[in-house]
């Protein structure tokens, strides 16, 4: 439907069109980000909040929640036929096992008018952006998509995927009514760069 909507809009929109390459960039990104073992932590510690802590050895079930920060940074919404297209960006403060805070930039296709209240008609999000959280005590920073449907009425159905420090899917529920959304899912530490961090360069 993004493809659709791109196509239609081809003079109104302009520069907004490389967007639709970022469908198949993000949906690739998701597919790198999943995880083959899915067989839990191995040896180590696991800290109180559900995540695997450094000492142990790959994989943790994370969950907790994440709200806006705020209202959207500077909505801009194309009229599409009698349809729409939203572009704004927008900071969320993580809660529970990944504690931090999300920067994301959305292209939302709404099957529905420009000015209709969020959550009136279906929508289909796009998204990316960075995170940053701190677990143990480290802050952790890397890179992330979105990419989620929204039920008329606002029930909130996505999935991120992370990479960077932290790596894998987290399947994302929630409603616009509640004011935030829930994750959980399995995620890998880079234990790899933790390791490189905390070796001793040679001098030269």
């Amino acid at each position: 439907m993004i493809r659709i909507a791109a196509g239609r809009a081809r003079g109104e929109m302009g520069a907004h069109l490389p967007w639709a390459a970022s469908l198949l960039a993000a949906s690739a990104l998701l597919f790198a980000c999943s995880i083959p073992d899915q067989g839990g932590p191995g040896p180590g510690s696991q800290s109180p909040d559900g995540f695997v802590s450094q000492a142990a050895d790959q994989v943790a079930d994370t969950f907790g929640t994440f709200r806006p920060t705020g209202p959207p940074d500077q909505p801009l919404r194309v009229p599409v036929g009698d349809r729409c297209v939203v572009d704004l960006k927008q900071e969320y403060a993580l809660e529970g096992a990944l504690a931090g805070r999300m920067q994301v930039d959305f292209r939302i296709f709404v099957e529905g008018p420009c000015g209709a209240p969020p959550g009136m008609h279906n929508e289909h999000w796009i998204a990316h952006g960075d995170y940053s959280v701190e677990v143990d005590g480290e802050t952790l920073p890397g890179s992330l998509v979105y990419l989620a449907t929204v039920e008329a009425g606002g029930r909130v159905d996505g999935t991120i995927g992370l990479d960077g420090r932290l790596n894998g899917l987290l399947e994302v529920r929630g409603g616009f009514a509640d004011g935030f959304m829930r994750y959980r899912g399995n995620l890998r530490r880079d234990t790899a760069t933790d390791a490189a961090a905390s070796t001793p360069q040679e001098s030269r």
